[in-house]
């Protein structure tokens, strides 16, 4: 059975990108239409999110949203088969000047992202395009098939790949290289006692602490990137510098930070974040 799903994923793979966008509109009417997948609670989540917006508006965000979430998982699968050359073409930085500078102070940094755009792609970008080499931190799938292939897909161009759990053991390896360790910081806890509690898109959710707690055990500054579609097979990656010095902090500014700016960007590009993710299944155990 894995060989064939194995068989017919490479073949996906081997599209062009206009039969790659020619399959994904074929799925949308699919899965918007019919399947109406997790349509409930993505379209729970953005009128919670945009109370401004009517419900004309709210619909055409679901269903850029289809288009956008079926695009990144079908440009996924393109990972076990895209060029350098053409990923390059395809996912570009605005600006490099804050890594840049980072890299002649031969300063490693953590790189704090959202489900923003195509952060796999993004992570990619980083590894091919920059100085650095990049630790992707990754939670494990439950079925050992498809996790050991996604993590060819996500180190398929260099970038190294560590379970959540043994990151600061990678990170301690690593500490004499330039590196940067990149986290996907929105992901909903799965201890909800251990958790940073925000106010975020107008509801309480909680964060995980990674992204802080390890840039203060090793004083990496924090950067902030963010993957905008700038239209459809292409994105570009903002950059901005959230924290410094992360040991002169207070405990929850870093992380504060990262919502705040995650959630400017999510109301600026509101069709292209994970809304089918259920950021705000758990309660405030406080209270």
């Amino acid at each position: 059975m894995n060989f064939f799903v194995y068989l017919f994923l490479k073949i996906i793979s081997k599209l062009p990108f206009w039969a790659i966008y020619l399959l994904s509109d074929f799925l949308f009417l699919i899965i918007f239409y019919v399947l109406k997948y997790r349509k409930k609670i993505i379209k729970n989540n953005l009128q919670i999110a945009f109370p401004q917006k009517n419900k004309k508006e709210i619909q055409k965000i679901i269903k850029n949203f289809y288009v956008y979430l079926i695009d990144v998982m079908l440009e996924t699968l393109k990972m076990s088969n895209i060029s350098e050359t053409t990923l390059q073409k395809r996912i570009y930085f605005k600006d490099l000047s804050i890594i840049n500078q980072l890299s002649t102070q031969k300063k490693n940094f953590i790189l704090a992202l959202g489900h923003c755009g195509n952060w796999e792609w993004g992570s990619a970008a980083f590894q091919t395009q920059t100085q650095y080499q990049i630790l992707v931190v990754y939670k494990p799938l439950s079925n050992d098939f498809f996790d050991n292939l996604v993590l060819k897909w996500r180190t398929r161009f260099g970038q190294k790949a560590s379970a959540m759990k043994a990151t600061l053991r990678n990170m301690i390896q690593l500490k004499n290289e330039l590196f940067a360790t990149a986290l996907i910081a929105d992901q909903r806890p799965e201890n909800p006692n251990d958790a940073h509690w925000s106010s975020f898109l107008n509801q309480e959710a909680g964060f995980l602490w990674g992204t802080e707690k390890l840039s203060q055990k090793f004083n990496y500054p924090v950067v902030f990137a963010n993957v905008i579609k700038e239209k459809r097979g292409y994105y570009a990656i903002e950059l901005k510098l959230l924290e410094e010095n992360p040991t002169q902090t207070k405990e929850g500014e870093i992380t504060q930070k990262f919502i705040e700016q995650l959630e400017f960007s999510i109301q600026k590009y509101p069709e292209t974040w994970l809304w089918s993710h259920d950021r705000w299944k758990h309660q405030n155990p406080q209270k």
